[in-house]
């Protein structure tokens, strides 16, 4: 794990394996950007941001996102319909495949 500042934000970088993850939290205005990498390729990108959430629970969030993708195999799908559909990344507990941003495990 790596951790750097870049401006007004700071990067967490975890690797396990052929996988990794990227989180940039911008400081002032809370927010969460989200990069997915497998075998050295970007595979998904997304944010979310902190409403009026404690910090704690957010850092909580992302961790259970990392874990999740780090630890459990992953595939990215198209949901939706026609000009509407769009990528969700899943990964796989118990054979069942869940949306990475949501749930527990």
């Amino acid at each position: 794990m790596s951790y750097s500042i870049e401006g007004d934000a700071g990067k967490v970088k975890i690797v396990s394996g052929e996988k990794e993850i990227q989180v940039t939290a911008a400081y002032d205005c809370e927010e969460f950007f989200i990069d997915f990498f497998l075998d050295g390729n970007a595979l998904y990108s997304d944010w979310y941001e902190s409403m009026e959430e404690p910090v704690s629970e957010m850092m909580t969030y992302t961790k259970e996102i990392a874990v999740r993708y780090l630890n459990y195999p992953v595939r990215v799908k198209s949901v939706g319909w026609w000009v509407f559909k769009r990528p969700v990344i899943e990964y796989q507990v118990n054979n069942e495949w869940r949306n990475v941003f949501d749930g527990s495990i």
